[in-house]
Formats: C-alpha cells, sequence, structure tokens
C-alpha cells in the first residue's frame, strides 16, 4: 500500500499548467494569417489583427473549402468606451490537422444617419410591397389571401431577412408586431365594401366604385403606417451593418505530430481463491498507452479512456516457491484498458499473461500459459520523441 500513496504524491507532483492559446495574426492589407504561414490545429486559438477606420464588430466564419456551411461562427464586438485599435477573436473550435479551410472575416461599422434613412426606406418598400401582394380586392370586398398568423409571421420573417446584416448594438432583436396590427389585418378581412358610402367623405358625390376604391385604400393605408411606426424604433437604434467581407481561400491548418506515451503503475494480479481468502501476487508494471480518441474532437468519456500493453517489471512466486513468469519477454505481459476517474489519476484493469517457466525469444509455449486478471493504477507519461 505504500507504494500506492508513493504513486498518488508522484502524480500530484506532476501537475502542468496548461500554456495559453496561440495566437494567429491577420495581415488586412494583404488579407493573410501568420504572413501566409499555417494555423494551429486540434487547439483553441485567437485570431489577432488590426481594425479598419470605424469597426466596431468583427465576426469570423469557418467552413471547410469549397463548402457553403460553416462549421463554426464566433465574433468579437468593441465594448463601451474602448478605442482600441486592434481586434482579438477567440476561436474555441478544434480544426482538424494537415487540413484545407475557409475562413470569413465580416467587418462591422457603426450606421450612419443616411444608413439609418437609406435601410428605413428600403424596409418600408419592402412592407409596402408585401400588403400590396397579398390583398385581395373586389367589387364588394377586401381581404388577404393568407390567413392573420401566416401574414404576421411573413412580417417578421421579411424585417429578419432585410435586416440580416444590421446588428443592434444593444443586441436586441425585433419582437415581431403588435396585436394592434393583427387587429387591423382581421378587421380588413372583415369589411365590406358596400360600406364605404359611409365610410369615406363626400361619398355621395362619388361613384361607388371610386368610393370603395378609396376606403380599400384608407384601410391598406392605415395597416402599413402601422407596421412603419412599429418598424422604426428599431431601425433608429445605433446598430452594426456590414461594411466589408474579407474571404481567405484554402487556409491550411499545421500538421500536428504524434507522440509516444509511455505509462507507470502498480497493480494487483488476481491468482486463485474465493473473495475472502483470494490469492494475489502485486508489482509495480510499465507500457505503452493507445488513446481511444483525440483529445480535441471525442467525447469526455472517450478522451479518459485507452488501450494499455506491457509488462510486470518483476516476476513474481507463487505459494510453492515457482517462479511466475510470462512469455516471450521473460515477464508478465499485461493487455488491458485504463480510465482517468480524477485528475492525474489512472485506473487499469485488463488480463495477464503467465506461466511457471521463464521463457525468452520465440520460444512460446501455449499450454504453460494461463491468464489472470489484474487491476492497478499508474500515470502516463507522452515522451517530447514524436512520430511524424
Amino acid at each position: 500500500m505504500k507504494k500506492i500513496f508513493l504513486l498518488v504524491i508522484f502524480l500530484s507532483l506532476s501537475f502542468a499548467l496548461k500554456a495559453q492559446y496561440p495566437a494567429v495574426v491577420y495581415d488586412y492589407e494583404n488579407n493573410s494569417f501568420n504572413q501566409g504561414g499555417s494555423i494551429p490545429a486540434e487547439t483553441y486559438f485567437n485570431i489577432n489583427g488590426n481594425l479598419p477606420a470605424n469597426v466596431g464588430r468583427v465576426e469570423v466564419a469557418i467552413y471547410k473549402a469549397g463548402k457553403d456551411k460553416a462549421v463554426y461562427t464566433t465574433e468579437w464586438t468593441r465594448g463601451g468606451g474602448n478605442q482600441s485599435s486592434t481586434f482579438s477573436v477567440p476561436v474555441k473550435f478544434n480544426l482538424r490537422s494537415n487540413t484545407l479551410y475557409d475562413i470569413a472575416l465580416n467587418f462591422h461599422r457603426l450606421t450612419s444617419k443616411a444608413d439609418k434613412a437609406s435601410i428605413k426606406s428600403q424596409l418600408f418598400t419592402a412592407l409596402d410591397g408585401y400588403v400590396d401582394g397579398t390583398v385581395d380586392i373586389s367589387s364588394n370586398k377586401i381581404g388577404f389571401s393568407k390567413g392573420t398568423n401566416e401574414i404576421m409571421d411573413d412580417l417578421y420573417q421579411l424585417v429578419s431577412q432585410s435586416l440580416v446584416y444590421y446588428e443592434p448594438v444593444t443586441q436586441f432583436k425585433f419582437p415581431g408586431y403588435s396585436d394592434i396590427v393583427r387587429y387591423k389585418i382581421n378587421q380588413i378581412n372583415r369589411v365590406k365594401l358596400s360600406d364605404a358610402k359611409i365610410n369615406v367623405k363626400k361619398a355621395k358625390k362619388e361613384k361607388n366604385a371610386d368610393a370603395r376604391r378609396k376606403y380599400a385604400q384608407k384601410l391598406l393605408s392605415e395597416l402599413k403606417t402601422l407596421l412603419h411606426n412599429e418598424s422604426s424604433p428599431y431601425v433608429s437604434q445605433d446598430a452594426y451593418v456590414l461594411g466589408t467581407q474579407r474571404v481567405i481561400k484554402d487556409a491550411e491548418t499545421e500538421n500536428t505530430v504524434n507522440y509516444i506515451t509511455l505509462k507507470g503503475g502498480y497493480g494487483l494480479i488476481y491468482m486463485s481463491g474465493k473473495l475472502n481468502n483470494a490469492q494475489y501476487v502485486q508489482g509495480m508494471y510499465a507500457g505503452v498507452v493507445l488513446p481511444l480518441g483525440k483529445p480535441a474532437f471525442a467525447p469526455k468519456f472517450i478522451q479518459n479512456g485507452s488501450v494499455n500493453a506491457g509488462v510486470f517489471i518483476n516476476n513474481f512466486e507463487d505459494v510453492n516457491g515457482e517462479a511466475i513468469s510470462g512469455p516471450i519477454v521473460g515477464r508478465p505481459l499485461y493487455v488491458g484498458l485504463g480510465y482517468s476517474f480524477i485528475k492525474f489519476i489512472k485506473l487499469d484493469v485488463g488480463g495477464v499473461l503467465l506461466q511457471n517457466r521463464s521463457t525468452t525469444g520465440l520460444d512460446l509455449n501455449l499450454s504453460n500459459v494461463r491468464v489472470r486478471p489484474f487491476v492497478g493504477l499508474s500515470v502516463q507519461i507522452k515522451f517530447s520523441g514524436k512520430l511524424d
């Protein structure tokens, strides 16, 4: 048991602090990363660069080379009072090694008064066009070709699509139109144009067709005014609009390397007997580790697991004093699974190949080999020697 405590102490002392995320420098003038070099793979990183004039928001979208759907998006927004001329966007996504990506950087600037007026005018034109295109006017009735709920949804989607590159500084999202608009749509659907003569001034002096037409236009104008009034505050607030988009095609990630990972531990091998009088041997073991998945991509449960193989350092003796060894290398061989259930400590379980007669080389007699279960605690060490 003393050896187990010593192992735990050793694991605790082997803790190493994680390094900060690597930085990727973006050159706006040349539209390149790291002067044309590769970008990090299998780790989070930061994109740093200089800000063009009046830019307050930078959005980064990453695509597999040649694809249209982004695999990851993130953004940086200038905080209140921040007058810095640089930006730093954290990319918390693991890119795959030796792979090409298309990376788009969208630079957003604050809206000016002219921008707001132009955006408002375009939005109002779109809303008016939708109303005119959805309404049906006959000689006796005015109404919409769609239900009220569908119209309300269409109007919301129209605003969202028209302002897709319009991001309020407050992050406030357009809430949709009020019940007053819903009421006006229902009112228009219920009205009969035969009532026009009592709603339009001087109807008696006009032809019935003109009176109905003016009455219909009056109702639609009231609806449009409501839509304009409820949209205007949203467009009038300070917001970011897309100023410039820069795309880096076929950005290449670095070619990561694999490392030799060894482990050492202390384990118990069950030999025979029932639980209350079990016989076992114990000792140190060492071997190689094959991870079940790369930490950058595998789920946490898979990251913590590994396949292990190796030898026990020393041979053992049975109750009769006979040497217990193993095949091929003259030491007990083990194969098993490891799992990190707490930091620094890995639990190993598996099977051990044993035989009473020590052999070396290729002298393998399977009739003398037996398999026994084992359990142990270990630590793994990643050597700097790398395998390209």
